[in-house]
């Protein structure tokens, strides 16, 4: 934001500086080149009146005495009679001698660009009433004197200008800058799971109202959570209410063993409830904030189904790191992914097929990959639809897809070239944004 500003300073400190001194640059050379002139015709009027006595000796003496005032502009004097007296009596290209122009002269005085300077011509009336004219070359070096000079303190100038300008804007932004970067800090706390963060509004009135509502944001958040917590004691109580009530129904049955079978399951549906309302409880099931070791869960679950598949005898291989992998989720989600994609495999693949679980990616995403050896998916087998050609619901894989999206991760199933299922499931690393990482290999 401060690199915009800099360079949105730049470009308009640039255009209203520049505005003012092009037109100030052309004006200092037209000054220069009228001041030029101007000097031009004075030594021209300076002559007139000595040039005007017809035959006055002293008229060469004044010529020449003018020119070398003048220098280097160079005066001479073109007499009716065509012959030339002066200091500047050659010159290149001068339109004296077309006939033309040579009246012209002797009836207006006027400058003429040739080149390496102007000429003025002055006509003067004599006392015989015959007209000569006083020529005056105004070289370049007279026209431009000072004007680079003029134009070089102007480019000074006006560099110090934007230079100033910017500095100044630059230094009233980052006021602005700080606001707003105190306000990005305050909502990165907030997303991290910090409610208790609150910004101190500052800066320009639209920043304080930014603040402001963050703020208001921030305890709205507090009170749908507090609310959200006892909601969730009232359903607990409401829940405990029912299994309490059959716990006192149990005390009038006989069967001792079914008595015993059915606390068991009492008890179960009571652990399942307290852990459901426990993460129910917490503020967000997914996100920034929440982490599990994805390795431990994994060598966690596959230790409970290796049982099973050593009854089976199935050759199970499980390759796990042994560094904790840590994912954006929650281990109850990482749990019924794992528990889901395993059971799917005994579910649909004979007695003696083999699967593999294995934990890959160091990156900022990592992957759960199952395969198996069996006859794979279904020609036309579907997972967003939830069944298969073949009979079977989808139900479980559909779960495991949900849960993964909903925590950002992506969910792809595929049948082997070799024949067998192959499930892979790429998870956000715990405190990475899950939109950020390219797939892992």
């Amino acid at each position: 934001m401060r690199r915009s500003l800099f360079i949105r300073s730049l470009l308009v400190s640039v255009v209203i500086v520049s505005v003012f001194v092009v037109p100030l640059a052309i004006l200092i050379a037209r000054t220069a080149d009228e001041r030029a002139i101007t000097a031009g015709r004075s030594d021209a009027l300076a002559l007139s009146p000595i040039l005007s006595l017809a035959g006055d000796p002293r008229v060469t003496g004044a010529i020449v005495t003018v020119g070398q005032r003048a220098r280097p502009r160079d005066v001479s004097v073109v007499f009716p009679d065509g012959s030339v007296l002066g200091l500047g009596a050659a010159l290149d290209r001068d339109p004296i001698a077309d006939p033309p122009s040579l009246q012209r002269a002797r009836s207006e005085s006027f400058v003429h660009r040739m080149s390496g300077g102007k000429v003025v011509y002055q006509p003067v009336l004599r006392s015989n009433g015959s007209i000569a004219v006083i020529r005056v070359l105004v070289p370049d070096s007279l026209l431009e004197r000072g004007v680079h000079r003029a134009w070089a303190v102007l480019v000074l100038l006006g560099v110090g200008l934007i230079g100033l300008a910017v500095f100044l804007n630059d230094r009233l932004g980052r006021s602005v800058v700080r606001s707003v970067d105190r306000l990005a800090e305050v909502a990165n706390r907030l997303g991290s799971g910090d409610v208790d963060a609150r910004a101190e509004p500052a800066g320009p009135p639209e920043v304080r109202a930014v603040g402001t509502a963050l703020n208001r944001l921030a305890d709205r958040i507090d009170e749908l959570l507090g609310t959200e917590r006892a909601a969730l004691a009232d359903l607990q109580h409401q829940l405990r209410t029912p299994v309490t009530a059959l716990r006192a129904e149990l005390a009038t049955v006989d069967d001792r063993h079914g008595l015993l079978r059915i606390e068991l399951g009492l008890e179960e549906l009571t652990s399942t409830l307290d852990r459901i309302i426990r993460e129910a409880a917490t503020p967000t099931r997914h996100g920034i904030g929440i982490s599990t070791d994805l390795a431990a869960v994994v060598r966690m679950r596959t230790s409970f189904w290796l049982v099973l598949a050593e009854d089976e005898h199935r050759p199970f291989v499980v390759e796990v790191p042994d560094e904790p992998v840590p994912v954006a989720m929650v281990s109850t989600d990482v749990t019924a992914i794992v528990d889901v994609l395993v059971d799917n495999v005994f579910s649909h693949t004979a007695e003696g097929t083999g699967l593999s679980v294995r934990v890959l990616g160091s990156g900022r995403r990592v992957a759960l990959v199952v395969e198996d050896d069996g006859p794979g998916f279904p020609h036309g087998f579907d997972p967003l639809r939830g069944d298969s050609p073949a009979g079977s619901t989808g139900l479980g894989l559909d779960i495991a897809r949900r849960l993964t999206e909903s925590s950002g991760g992506r969910f792809t199933t595929m049948t082997k070239s070799d024949g067998g299922a192959r499930v892979r499931i790429e998870l956000a690393r715990a405190g990475a944004d899950p939109s950020l990482g390219s797939p892992v290999s």
